[in-house]
């Protein structure tokens, strides 16, 4: 009987060489979430974001294209204030009129509800134990409703207090002396209750990680 497929060692999440690793590696070299194309509709419209600890912003040029740079001075090595240089949504995401969810690994997913609001999810990893999510509602119109508005609180107050209870309870039992990992369920007909999609994307970390 083969060995089962065991989910990744906890040293994988709580080890700072690894998440210095990660930010120099993975999170620098992937594609990876920097803002609604709303921010940047117009040229000289511009975003700034972190990604992997480094400053960065987008801008439309005059010829309609969006770039992205090293938010910092080649003269002063001084970044701008990202609190003073970000500024607010105004236009809106129209996609299908079904719910919809997709995961853009490795720290960006959105999910779309009947109607077309569209709700995004933004993993910005700041130390080997601590993440700040950035939630993002928007609707095909561009103008909030009472209808997202409410959807908006209702999730802020159930699914994303329930998650951070259960990944704050998940990292700190990653620290302690018993854990060791326990096997994925893997369905080999892709079942409903079957782990294979975190068994590849586990997978997917450890080859990088490996490299």
């Amino acid at each position: 009987m083969p060995d089962p497929v065991r989910s990744l060692e906890a040293h994988r999440y709580t080890d700072p060489a690894i998440f210095a690793a990660e930010r120099a590696g993975t999170l620098a070299r992937t594609w990876q979430f920097a803002c609604h194309v709303s921010h940047l509709k117009a040229p000289g419209d511009y975003f700034t974001f972190e990604v992997a600890g480094e400053s960065l912003f987008s801008i439309t040029g005059s010829d309609g294209l969006t770039r992205a740079f090293y938010n910092v001075c080649q003269h002063r090595t001084e970044c701008n204030n990202p609190d003073q240089m970000a500024y607010g949504i105004n236009s809106g995401f129209a996609n299908n009129d079904k719910y919809s969810s997709w995961f853009l690994w490795p720290m960006f997913s959105f999910q779309v509800y009947p109607g077309n609001p569209l709700n995004t999810y933004h993993w910005l990893p700041q130390e080997v134990d601590k993440v700040v999510v950035w939630r993002g509602w928007y609707t095909a119109s561009g103008e909030e409703t009472a209808t997202v508005r409410q959807m908006a609180v209702q999730d802020l107050e159930t699914t994303v207090a329930e998650d951070i209870r259960l990944v704050e309870s998940v990292q700190r039992g990653l620290g302690a002396r018993g854990y060791r990992p326990g096997p994925l369920v893997v369905d080999p007909d892709c079942g409903a209750n079957s782990e294979h999609s975190i068994m590849h994307l586990q997978q997917w970390m450890r080859e990088a990680m490996d490299d």
